[in-house]
């Protein structure tokens, strides 16, 4: 497949990515605030911390596509950025979900199952399953712009 072709899939992927999370986000969020379901809120955060991954990525295709057939394998400051504040936001939520877990622990509160929680769940798992396959096909079918060394010295946490 030519270079182009695959960059302009990458785009179209990048951008249902980015504009799925947003909406699954806000649904996960008000949900899980208004049934009071802390798993379906942490959820509907991770959706908008997986925004920022993809905001990062979207750039970094963008970037590809303006740079034609000049060398794109370093990483710039914005997908520098995008990477830190990802990282950054997933140890937050980490920490936010251990520590509302083991209050609710603490309490003796029993998880409750919403049917909102379950049909997000559901569309999720269906949407993630289809992407994995669009995605792994794409990434096979060209060499990825750089290494994971690079990629793990530009995100500082690795």
């Amino acid at each position: 497949m030519e270079r182009s072709k695959l960059i302009r899939n990458a785009f179209i992927l990048a951008i249902i990515t980015v504009v799925y999370n947003v909406f699954e986000g806000l649904a996960s969020v008000f949900f899980g605030a208004s049934d009071e379901t802390l798993a379906l809120f942490g959820f509907g955060i991770d959706s908008f911390v997986e925004v920022i991954s993809g905001a990062g990525i979207l750039h970094m295709i963008v970037r590809m596509k303006k740079a034609g057939a000049q060398d794109v394998s370093d990483v710039d400051r914005i997908e520098k950025q995008a990477l830190m504040i990802t990282g950054t936001a997933f140890y937050l939520l980490t920490a936010g979900l251990v520590v509302s877990s083991a209050l609710s622990l603490f309490l003796h509160k029993k998880p409750e199952t919403t049917l909102a929680g379950i049909i997000i769940s559901a569309i999720s798992i269906f949407r993630d399953n289809g992407r994995t396959h669009q995605k792994r096909n794409q990434n096979s079918a060209c060499a990825p712009p750089f290494s994971p060394e690079k990629m793990r010295s530009a995100s500082g946490f690795f």
